[in-house]
């Protein structure tokens, strides 16, 4: 089996394997979206540190089932559970005395999110409203929100939903009132994750079909999923209170280049055809770089730091409020976008 890593141009983020130990070690750890690609690897990962108690959580049955498999020699509990039901998600705080919160789950699928607009806004919005709350109030040690470039600049819904995702961990974290540590880690691509190109690519020229790229000047920054992990991880030991983390990506990847790479290595006396099927609903042709001049150092070269203006309590209350109620009148989610849109417009620096 090839490894999606091949394809990066940089060296990969090492890790401080001795302090991430002492922050995980004996901890009550809990992960929201337990089975997705980030969610899974960063149970594998956690495991290895010896945790007191690892709690996952998902809404995916089977992939839920596939996580369990991998957990041998820890404690464990899992929890199949949409989090939009507050009610049940209120059961697990109950349950459990929670020190370290990592919440990866979101809907990220930017074609899919424009076409379930009210989908996007419950999942990626107001449960991560009700998580913050729910943590500040049951006293979680650290809450890292995992949180995407497509928040950066936002032109898709799913770009609009993650940036106001990261406004609500932004407003919890300068709230007096909480003891609670929230930041945010930000992501460009994963490779191999559900739901990207690479495993589009390499099922078609495996299946010896015709590789479909949008655009032939189409652009993203890639990191691999144990990266994504470990940037996370070593974020976590850093967090002081309301910092946004990023990973140094280096450049860019060409997607049709990255298709092209992939074919030499995968298929390389193959004759395979291209079909550019034009950049999807909510698509960008190139992604925003994850850093910028504002960004600040960290005790890692390759994680560097930004912190943003949050929104005081009476103003992130009011605005989810009036999401939830577009959220009731809404039949399409246009209102939704539109509202976000306006949101951002007034957030956004000129």
């Amino acid at each position: 089996m090839w490894d999606p890593k091949l394809l990066l141009k940089r060296e990969p983020l090492k890790l401080d394997l001795e302090k991430i130990s002492s922050f995980l070690e004996g901890k009550v750890i809990c992960i929201t979206g337990a089975g997705g690609s980030i969610g899974s690897e960063l149970a594998k990962q956690i495991a290895t540190f010896k945790p007191s108690l690892l709690i996952l959580i998902d809404h995916h049955e089977y992939a839920l089932y596939q996580i369990e498999q991998h957990m041998e020699g820890i404690k464990i509990k899992t929890h199949l559970l949409d989090l939009c039901d507050g009610d049940e998600l209120k059961k697990i705080f109950h349950l459990y005395r929670i020190d370290l919160l990592f919440h990866a789950a979101a809907f990220k699928h930017v074609p899919l999110v424009e076409k379930n607009k009210t989908a996007g806004v419950k999942n990626n919005i107001i449960a991560t409203y009700e998580l913050a709350l729910l943590a500040r109030e049951h006293k979680v040690r650290t809450f890292i929100n995992i949180s995407t470039d497509k928040a950066l600049k936002p032109m898709s819904m799913m770009g609009m939903t993650k940036w106001f995702a990261e406004k609500i961990i932004n407003s919890f974290a300068y709230d007096s009132q909480s003891v609670t540590r929230f930041s945010t880690v930000r992501f460009g691509n994963v490779l191999g994750s559900s739901g990207s190109v690479i495993p589009l690519f390499y099922d078609q020229l495996m299946n010896h079909k015709p590789l479909t790229i949008t655009h032939p000047e189409a652009e993203r920054y890639f990191m691999s999923i144990e990266e994504a992990v470990q940037l996370v991880l070593l974020s976590a030991t850093l967090t002081f209170q309301g910092e946004i983390f990023a990973l140094v990506m280096g450049e860019p990847f060409n997607i049709q280049k990255l298709a092209l790479q992939m074919k030499e290595l995968l298929a390389p006396h193959e004759k395979t055809d291209i079909i550019f099927t034009g950049l999807r609903p909510g698509e960008k042709l190139k992604e925003e770089n994850l850093i910028s001049d504002d960004f600040l150092s960290t005790d890692y070269p390759q994680i560097k730091k930004t912190y943003e203006s949050p929104w005081d309590k009476s103003t992130l209350d009011l605005h989810v409020r009036e999401l939830k109620k577009l959220l009731r009148d809404s039949l399409e989610g246009g209102e939704l976008k539109a509202y976000l849109q306006e949101l951002y417009q007034k957030d956004s620096p000129r």
